[in-house]
C-alpha cells in the first residue's frame, strides 16, 4: 500500500507532460500565423528550421517562397516554388494564386509599381492558366489606373469581355502607339457603341487632341468645346480651356507669321523690281534669296509653335522624368530654331550633364537629334528622338548604338 502511494503523483505530471507535447505548434503552423498577420520576416527562419528538418516538405517550401514574395525576392521565391511542385505537383495552383495574391498587395501598397505588378500576373497565368479571368480583371484595373493601353491589351488577350467596359474601351481607342486616324476612327467608334457612358466627354476632348495634332484647328476647337460643355468635372473642363488658349495662342503666332511673311515677300518683290530697273541681277537674287530665308525662317517659327516650343515670341523650356532600367532622370529641353542642323540646349539636372542637342532629321511628327554631352558622367553619341504625342505632350527617347536606353515624357514647365 505505501508503495502504491509513493508512485500516485507521478501520473498527472506524466499527463501534463504529454499534454504539453501534444499541444506544441510545428514551425510550419507558427510561420503560417506569422505568413497570415503579415509578417513574411518572421515566418522565413521558421520554415528554414522546418525545412532543415523535414526538406521534402512541399508546404513548408511552398509557404517559404509566399514569404520571399513578400519580402520581394523573386528569384528564391521561384526556387521554392519550383522545389513545392517537384514534391508534390498538386501545389501548382497554389504557387499561382500566391504570385496572384502579391500582384493584390503591390497595387494595394504602390500602384506606381506597374513592372512588379505586371511580373507577378504573368508569373501567375504561367502557373495557373485556371486563374486567367482573375488575372484578366487584375490586368484591367492596372491598365486603367496607369493609362495603358499595353496592359489593357493583355487584359483583352485573356477576357474579351473586358472591352465591353467603357473605360478599357476608350483608353485602348486612344492608344498613341496607333496612328492619328486609326485613334480618330476608333474613338468615334467608343463615342457610338457608349452614347451614354460617363466617359463621353473624355472621348470628346481624346478627339480634341487628335484633330489639334493634325492641324485641325477648327474640329479641334469644336471638340474641346462640346467636351467641356458634356462634363461638370473640373479636370476636364479645365484641360479643354487650357486646349482652346493653345489653339488660339498657334492662330494668333500664325497669323504674325503670315502678316510677317507677306511684308516680306512684298518688300522683296519690291527690292527685286528695283533691282531689274537698275539692271543690277545680282541685287535681285540677292532679294530673293532674302524672301527665301526670311520665309524658311517664318516657316520655322510657325512649327515650333505648333509644337508648342515658342509661344507668342517666347521660349518655352519643356521638362520630363526619363527612365533607365530602375532608375529615373530630369531633363530640360530648349529648343529656339527647328532649322537642320539648329542646335538646342538640354541638360540632365541629377546627373549634372549639359548638353547641345544638334537636329539631323524631321517630319510633321517627329524630330531627331545628335546629343554632344559637354560635361558629366552621360553616355556620349547619343541620338535624342522626339515624337509628338495626341495629348500634346512629347514622347522622348534617348538611343546610343541605335538602342533605346532610355524613355520619358516632356511636359511644358
Amino acid at each position: 500500500m505505501i508503495r502504491s502511494l509513493r508512485w500516485l503523483p507521478v501520473v498527472p505530471l506524466l499527463l501534463v507532460l504529454l499534454v504539453s507535447a501534444g499541444c506544441a505548434k510545428s514551425p510550419s503552423d507558427r510561420a503560417q500565423e506569422f505568413l497570415d498577420a503579415g509578417m513574411a520576416s518572421q515566418a522565413a527562419p521558421l520554415l528554414q528550421i522546418e525545412i532543415q528538418s523535414n526538406p521534402k516538405n512541399a508546404r513548408a517550401h511552398l509557404m517559404l517562397g509566399q514569404a520571399q514574395l513578400m519580402l520581394s525576392d523573386q528569384a528564391a521565391a521561384k526556387e521554392s516554388f519550383d522545389r513545392a511542385v517537384l514534391l508534390n505537383p498538386r501545389w501548382a495552383d497554389e504557387v499561382g494564386r500566391a504570385y496572384l495574391d502579391a500582384a493584390n498587395r503591390v497595387i494595394a501598397a504602390d500602384p506606381s509599381a506597374v513592372s512588379l505588378t505586371v511580373s507577378y500576373l504573368e508569373a501567375a497565368r504561367q502557373r495557373t492558366p485556371t486563374l486567367d479571368t482573375d488575372i484578366a480583371r487584375l490586368f484591367g484595373r492596372l491598365g486603367v489606373q496607369a493609362q495603358s493601353p499595353q496592359i489593357l491589351r493583355r487584359a483583352v488577350e485573356l477576357d474579351a469581355k473586358l472591352a465591353e467596359k467603357d473605360s478599357i474601351a476608350l483608353l485602348l481607342a486612344a492608344d498613341p502607339d496607333q496612328s492619328p486616324e486609326t485613334q480618330k476612327r476608333r474613338v468615334e467608334q467608343f463615342l457610338g457603341a457608349f452614347p451614354a457612358s460617363g466617359l463621353r466627354p473624355n472621348g470628346l476632348f481624346a478627339l480634341a487632341r487628335i484633330e489639334a495634332i493634325a492641324g485641325n484647328a477648327s474640329k479641334a476647337k469644336a471638340y474641346a468645346e462640346e467636351a467641356a460643355r458634356a462634363t461638370q468635372d473640373e479636370s476636364i473642363q479645365s484641360a479643354a480651356r487650357s486646349l482652346l488658349e493653345d489653339l488660339d495662342s498657334v492662330a494668333r503666332s500664325e497669323q504674325v507669321a503670315t502678316a510677317t511673311l507677306q511684308d516680306a515677300q512684298n518688300e522683296a518683290a519690291h527690292q527685286a523690281l528695283m533691282a531689274r530697273q537698275a539692271d543690277a541681277k545680282a541685287r535681285a537674287d540677292a532679294a530673293a534669296f532674302e524672301a527665301r530665308r526670311q520665309a524658311e525662317n517664318l516657316e520655322a517659327q510657325r512649327e515650333l509653335a505648333r509644337w508648342g516650343f515658342v509661344v507668342d515670341g517666347r521660349v518655352v523650356e519643356w521638362e520630363g522624368m526619363i527612365t533607365q532600367g530602375g532608375s529615373n532622370y530630369t531633363v530640360v529641353v530648349r529648343i529656339r530654331s527647328l532649322g537642320l542642323y539648329s542646335e538646342a540646349e538640354a541638360t540632365y539636372p541629377t546627373l549634372g550633364c549639359p548638353c547641345t542637342w544638334k537636329l539631323q532629321s524631321k517630319d510633321a511628327g517627329h524630330l531627331e537629334f545628335t546629343e554632344y554631352v559637354r560635361g558629366g558622367p552621360c553616355l556620349p553619341g547619343g541620338v535624342a528622338r522626339l515624337t509628338r504625342n495626341p495629348d500634346g505632350t512629347i514622347a522622348c527617347a534617348i538611343l546610343v548604338d541605335g538602342s533605346v536606353c532610355c524613355t520619358g515624357t516632356l511636359r511644358p514647365r
